[in-house]
């Protein structure tokens, strides 16, 4: 049972086929020792996807049997504070001030 303190927001897409098991659960609480109560319990389903803001809520998965799996694409706070930074992001400025990237983008 954890949040995941340094993501902004996460997908997280599930592969396999567990025999039993698996599911994603969401508690109410802020964290292992205060979990509050238990909010909804996502099945796992091959090729589900749950989007979410994993760093404020607090979830956990019970334990299974199988094959069970996931691939998690998220976007991390320190990743976002370097593209922030003109300093820190010297080469993607650079990128940007060649015109390879129109002026009303903007990338996060």
């Amino acid at each position: 049972m954890h949040k995941d303190t340094e993501d902004i927001i996460t997908a997280l897409f599930h592969v396999g086929k567990p025999i039993e098991g698996g599911s994603t659960m969401y508690y109410s609480g802020d964290s292992k020792t205060d979990p509050g109560k238990l909010m909804n319990t996502i099945h796992f389903e091959h090729g589900r996807i749950q989007i979410g803001y994993f760093n404020d809520v607090l979830h956990a998965a019970d334990s299974w049997k199988g094959l069970r799996g996931g691939i998690n694409f998220n976007l991390k706070k320190n990743i976002l504070r370097f593209f922030q930074n003109d300093e820190l992001s010297q080469y993607y400025t650079k990128y940007e001030n060649h015109g390879f990237i129109d002026k009303n983008y903007i990338a996060v």
